[in-house]
């Protein structure tokens, strides 16, 4: 970026000088931004991840209820508790021989519907999954207990060691998840009017 405006160049040069500072300190404002949401993520998830840590409770119910005592919205406690169990126990069943994971989530709608949602579009999952990545690198910060028992809250963990107990290999397996306690509604995007109801009471 030009830092500097040369006599003769006119207005034309002093605007375009400005406009590229202006957009230079408009993506760094973005990636700031972007950084602190990120950061933001990963505080509420490992937070989420030591409330459920410290809960007994074997229904997800109880454990969403935990959740919305200790500060969090029942929206996000139910997504919580089905998402961070599904990313927790992904490394593992890598490590089962599961080598083909769906990239989409599947949940009913309010009209009895299915729907699709990338995985990628979940902020919960994607931190929840980066945070167990950092855990099978060594350099993880969860409780091993408390990492354990969480993943073994996916279903898909009982049915491939089921599978493994059989006499079967998991070489080559490919999972999907469909979730049946959550609706589309709660993994979709919300709606114009709860957002604009959430800046105005800011």
């Amino acid at each position: 970026m030009r830092k500097y405006w040369r006599a003769g160049e006119g207005w034309h040069g002093l605007l375009r000088v400005r406009g590229e500072r202006e957009r230079h300190a408009c993506v760094a404002a973005t990636v700031k931004t972007v950084v602190s949401k990120e950061l933001m993520n990963r505080r509420r998830v490992l937070n989420a991840i030591a409330v459920m840590g410290r809960t007994t409770a074997s229904d997800d119910r109880e454990l969403a209820t935990a959740l919305v005592s200790a500060g969090f919205t029942v929206r996000d406690a139910e997504v919580l508790v089905a998402l961070v169990p599904l990313a927790l126990s992904r490394p593992i069943l890598e490590q089962l021989g599961v080598s083909h994971f769906a990239d989409t989530v599947s949940a009913k709608n309010k009209a009895d519907e299915w729907v699709h949602f990338p995985l990628s579009s979940q902020p919960i999952y994607v931190t929840a999954l980066g945070l167990a990545r950092e855990q099978w690198r060594g350099v993880g910060i969860i409780d091993k207990e408390v990492y354990k028992n969480l993943a073994q809250r996916c279903s898909t963990i009982d049915a491939v060691s089921n599978l493994l107990k059989a006499g079967a290999s998991a070489k080559g397996a490919a999972v999907a998840t469909a979730l049946v306690s959550l609706k589309a509604e709660d993994l979709g995007p919300k709606s114009w009017f709860v957002r604009l109801k959430r800046a105005i009471s800011r």
